[in-house]
């Protein structure tokens, strides 16, 4: 059987790790593969899996793919959609079935489910965020130009053979968009790139990353509206004269407009730093006590942060900055991972922080929950299996 895999990111991004692990699984079981993605670095991917080396892959070279403006973003969107439509056409190869995993990008579910009808293929769409609900609740100013999107990406959820996302409040959130729930929609975790442990004990670290005695909160990821971290940063500001540090390791949107907010505190007690490589990552993340998940009131029904791995693969207790009743806050308390706090409540977040920065190994007794809730919850065999259970269970019903 031929598959067809159209995804943002090459195999050595983050958010490729799941798929190149996919395309093993699917290559082990007999199953060619096409794979059609950004070009997202010069440099040449190591595929060390010989399974990997299998797959037929074409980079296709957009305009700015680390952009941050919404113009040029949406012109590499429109442009890849486009290349995949017109590459595959010409491929003339008998597809099977088609998976489109970045449903971020947009028209690229359309795009699959136009080729999906050309080949006669079974289609599945993978929906990691509610992008363009999530653009309706942080700039309700574009309302009008996403109006037509919405209607095109519901099309593509009704007609899709299976959709596959990340959460059951996103799973409500989809059917929210249809007067009668969707029977095609399966759960299945994100499976983030897990670190290599030979990384952890390299010596040639940054003197500037080494932690200090100060009780360390740190945020890693894109700094963007949805996060609301203007929220972090005034509890930091009440909290000036405690020994309790914050680092934003990433870039984004709103970066520049926390940076002013942290003026007084910038470089002393707020810190910004851009995304590092994984040795460095890992140092900040093991050497931290908070791992941030931040998402302001509602945006928790469209997206799941793929984060909350990183943070656990580092022992790092999870601070959710989240609405009570989402899902993440349920799985933090249940699972007895972290602390979780409402959105807004900067009173009970001081003072939670103020208790943690004093408790001496404050870190130690959430580790053991931590390692079960990996076990159980981001078990790679587990997840990939899942993704292959669900493309075979697919193509059954052809």
């Amino acid at each position: 059987m031929s598959i067809l895999i159209l995804n943002q990111h090459q195999f050595t991004d983050n958010h490729g790790y799941l798929i190149s692990g996919v395309i093993e699984q699917l290559i082990s079981k007999g199953y060619n593969v096409d794979y059609i993605c950004y070009k997202t670095s010069i440099k040449k991917e190591n595929l060390n899996h010989l399974r990997v080396k299998k797959v037929n892959i074409r980079r296709i070279e957009v305009f700015s793919p680390k952009s941050y403006s919404t113009t040029l973003r949406i012109i590499d969107m429109i442009y890849f959609s486009l290349s995949c439509l017109f590459i595959s056409i010409f491929n003339k190869k008998n597809y099977e079935t088609i998976i489109v995993s970045s449903s971020h990008v947009m028209f690229l579910g359309l795009t699959g489910l136009i080729l999906s009808k050309i080949y006669n293929a079974k289609f599945i769409y993978r929906i990691e965020d509610l992008t363009i609900e999530g653009n309706y609740l942080t700039r309700p100013y574009l309302k009008f130009f996403l109006f037509p999107y919405y209607y095109i990406d519901k099309l593509v959820c009704l007609y899709a053979d299976q959709i596959l996302t990340l959460s059951d409040d996103m799973v409500n959130s989809i059917n929210s968009r249809f007067v009668d729930p969707l029977k095609n929609i399966s759960k299945i975790p994100n499976l983030p790139k897990i670190s290599k442990r030979k990384d952890f004990k390299k010596k040639n670290i940054k003197k500037s990353l080494v932690k200090n005695s100060s009780f360390r909160i740190v945020f890693i990821g894109n700094i963007g509206l949805p996060q609301g971290l203007d929220f972090l940063i005034n509890v930091m500001k009440k909290l000036k004269n405690n020994k309790i540090e914050l680092f934003f390791v990433g870039d984004g949107y709103a970066k520049k407009q926390l940076i002013r907010m942290s003026y007084a505190l910038l470089n002393k007690k707020i810190h910004f730093i851009p995304f590092q490589e994984d040795k460095n990552l890992n140092q900040i993340l093991k050497t931290s006590d908070l791992g941030v998940i931040s998402l302001i009131p509602g945006f928790e029904k469209f997206s799941f942060p793929s984060k909350i791995y990183s943070y656990l693969e580092m022992n790092c207790p999870i601070l959710g900055i989240v609405n009570k009743n989402s899902e993440i806050s349920k799985l933090i308390k249940n699972e007895k991972i972290g602390i979780s706090v409402e959105y807004g409540d900067h009173k009970k977040l001081e003072r939670i922080l103020v208790k943690c920065s004093s408790e001496k190994k404050f870190k130690d007794k959430y580790v053991k929950n931590i390692k079960l809730f990996r076990k159980k919850y981001f078990s790679k065999n587990k997840i990939l299996n899942q993704w292959v259970e669900a493309i075979e269970k697919t193509n059954i019903k052809k």
